[in-house]
């Protein structure tokens, strides 16, 4: 605890007069006199790290005609953080002696106190006032930022180190994830609170899960850091590949493994391709057993399936059994994404913690279509529309002006295009727009328009 000084003025001396007669007619006085002096009233140490300490000294002179017997001690009004050495008890007439101090800080902030120097007959001490610090916790990072690219596991863990860099122990409170960055990343939470003295620190393991989400996520760790006590680690993911980028690098209307032939694999950064192709072009083929000739059409420079009829209701190739191809075709049934998934987070409008939304099916049932989540976060709403024949296109589309009158209206879109019985490719957007998507009521993370290339199959 910081007491503060009581502050006192300088004694110097004591002086004893004694007289005596003689027999000579004369009268003769004799003086006896000490006196003690301080040359250096201020002692100050400065900075010295927590956990560590520092020895100095001040001098007592006698600048009078005889020895005295003197007492030091520290003033018990002052700061416990200073200590006294040895000290000889009597100072020769014109000697000194030194009073070794050692101060060994505990806490922040500055220390003051005092050291008292008596003697017989002295009313008042002689003061010498003792100082140090100012001391402060600072924390630092390393490395700083963390980034987990490049890589391939699906799953990765590094560690992030929390340093004591300042001149008083460093206080962790806390230790989590931010959640207004990437939610892809997760912390194994250490023991604590942690008391870490200057030049001591601790790890905490950092856990990544890859996805196509690009965002830098942030730990954070709550302390008494000198700094707000709130520090944020930005944390990099591995960046996407151009297989994985959701971009249509090539022009040919196909994004990314295993949609776009021109990617081997999702680590593959070159999504070009040769055309099959040219779009629109037709082209006849065989189908299945039945061996009717059929003809298949050039999309996305590609060759589509072949589309044709059979004899006597034999099925085509690739069609379900009992199913007349191009006249009783039947779209109803849950189509599974090829790749990834629609993965997006934002603000909920009420300004509730973040809603975390990761779609990789869709279930096309008589009338609508159904959004099928793989994370909690709220029930998505049917997209209301016919059901189609895998024969076109199709679009869907619904609109959600939110609970309780806020103004957050969300609007959800499916386009896509059979091609195939089982299989469709198309656009899928989240369309957020209202005061209440801005992210205000929830930490800045507003809700933006995002679109995704997908197809699916079944």
């Amino acid at each position: 605890m910081r007491r503060p000084l009581l502050s006192a003025t300088l004694l110097a001396a004591t002086l004893v007069l004694t007289a005596s007669g003689c027999n000579c007619g004369r009268q003769m006085v004799t003086m006896t006199q000490s006196s003690l002096s301080l040359p250096v009233e201020v002692l100050d140490f400065g900075v010295v790290p927590e956990g560590t300490s520092k020895g100095s000294k001040f001098r007592v002179d006698n600048v009078g005609r005889a020895p005295v017997n003197i007492t030091v001690s520290v003033d018990p009004a002052g700061s416990a953080d200073f200590t006294l050495g040895m000290v000889p008890m009597t100072v020769e007439a014109g000697g000194f002696v030194e009073v070794p101090v050692t101060f060994t800080p505990v806490g922040g902030g500055s220390d003051e106190g005092a050291a008292l120097v008596t003697t017989e007959g002295l009313e008042i001490p002689l003061r010498c006032v003792l100082k140090g610090g100012p001391l402060e916790p600072r924390l630092a990072f390393v490395p700083n930022p963390l980034a987990f690219g490049p890589g391939n596991l699906p799953l990765e863990r590094k560690p992030a180190t929390i340093r004591s860099v300042g001149t008083s122990a460093l206080n962790v409170r806390s230790v989590g994830v931010d959640p207004t960055g990437s939610l892809q990343f997760a912390v194994e939470l250490p023991t604590l609170p942690a008391r870490l003295l200057p030049g001591e620190q601790m790890q905490v393991m950092v856990a990544y899960a890859r996805t196509a989400d690009t965002r830098t996520g942030f730990m954070e760790v709550l302390s008494d850091d000198a700094d707000a006590g709130r520090r944020l680690l930005e944390l990099f993911p591995d960046p996407p590949t151009v297989c994985t980028d959701r971009v249509d690098n090539d022009g040919d209307g196909l994004i990314d493994f295993p949609q776009d032939p021109g990617c081997q694999d999702a680590t593959d950064e070159d999504e070009s391709n040769a055309a099959q192709c040219v779009n629109g072009a037709v082209q006849p083929c065989d189908i299945g057993a039945c061996m009717f000739a059929g003809n298949r059409t050039c999309a996305n420079n590609i060759w589509g399936m072949c589309m044709g009829s059979c004899d006597a209701g034999v099925p085509d190739a690739g069609f379900d059994a009992g199913v007349d191809a191009g006249t009783n075709c039947d779209p109803l049934g849950t189509y599974t994404l090829d790749a990834g998934s629609i993965a997006y987070s934002c603000c909920d409008g009420l300004g509730f913690p973040l809603v975390s939304i990761n779609i990789n099916r869709f279930q096309i049932q008589a009338g609508r279509v159904r959004p099928l989540q793989t994370q909690p976060g709220g029930t998505l709403p049917l997209i209301s529309a016919a059901p189609v024949c895998p024969s076109g296109s199709f679009s869907y589309e619904v609109v959600d002006t939110g609970m309780g009158g806020n103004a957050c209206v969300e609007t959800y879109t499916l386009t896509g295009t059979f091609v195939g019985p089982n299989t469709f490719v198309g656009t899928y957007t989240a369309d957020f727009s209202g005061a209440d998507c801005s992210g205000a009521l929830c930490g800045g993370n507003n809700c933006t328009t995002q679109t995704w290339n997908i197809s699916a199959g079944r």
